[in-house]
């Protein structure tokens, strides 16, 4: 029987850069089969098939695998020199000053005392602590969502208050013209990413093709520039399926404030 009371958990939290000889020989998965952990009492790197996994699962030739953390295509790419195709953890991180410069004008107009209340709401329930907020394929978060009804909740500290109180809730807003624009306000950020993506992309793999051309022995070798150039187009095209499936979330969710006839 295993000694759990041995080994050292691995959180995706707690900064830990490591070169383990052997240990880095192993691919990442998502969906890997091996668990890798550390054995404090007998100071050894130790890989055990995940207990989830039956162990005739794995044959003689097969490649097995570990899994770095479910971490976003940005994060394995910045940190390990490559992206995964339909990365079930990948997201695309949206600022508040983003959301707010994209807010219906009429309704979050940035008066002084509306933004003072705004930015006391979210302070108090913790909305605004967080640098960013997140979207994935299957959806914006809740923190996003809740953070937008509360930018469009109202221009007293009462109104947006009660709006706080319905968003937190993931209620939507008694205002159905309010609601209709946070969700318009979404579409606007997104759009607006999408076409800054573009230019984002095209610089990264331009930069890329510089080092594939340039033969200097301190340049990019023409393979690894080419490996580099391949993460960056997954990398890319990750963001760019996120961004226009929460677009067309979005579209949809403004348009069931639309009057039938118009639909």
């Amino acid at each position: 029987t295993e000694d759990e009371d041995a080994y050292l958990p691995f959180t995706d939290l707690r900064p830990c850069y490591t070169l383990v000889p052997l240990a880095d020989l192993f691919n990442h998965s998502n969906d890997a089969k091996i668990d890798a952990k550390y054995n404090f009492k007998t100071s050894c790197y130790e890989f055990h098939v995940a207990e989830s996994i039956p162990s005739n699962s794995i044959v003689k030739g097969d490649e097995v695998c570990i899994c770095y953390g479910h971490h976003s295509n940005w994060k394995l790419l910045t940190q390990y020199g490559f992206a995964l195709e339909n990365n079930s953890a990948d997201c695309v991180k949206l600022s508040l000053p983003e959301l707010a410069q994209e807010c219906e004008p009429s309704m979050f107009p940035l008066d002084a005392t509306q933004v003072k209340h705004v930015k006391e709401t979210l302070q108090v329930h913790n909305l605004s602590s967080r640098p960013y907020h997140l979207v994935h394929i299957d959806g914006p978060s809740w923190g996003l969502v809740a953070t937008l009804r509360i930018l469009h909740g109202g221009k007293t500290q009462d109104e947006i208050h009660k709006s706080a109180l319905l968003a937190l809730q993931d209620i939507p807003l008694a205002d159905l013209k309010r609601e209709e624009a946070v969700w318009k306000s979404l579409v606007r950020v997104c759009k607006r990413r999408l076409s800054s993506l573009e230019d984002e992309g095209a610089k990264c793999i331009g930069d890329a093709h510089v080092g594939m051309v340039d033969s200097s022995p301190a340049r990019m070798h023409r393979d690894q520039a080419q490996e580099v150039l391949n993460a960056i187009r997954v990398y890319t095209d990750g963001k760019n399926r996120i961004l226009r499936s929460i677009l067309s979330f979005a579209e949809r969710r403004a348009g069931q404030f639309l009057p039938s006839g118009i639909k």
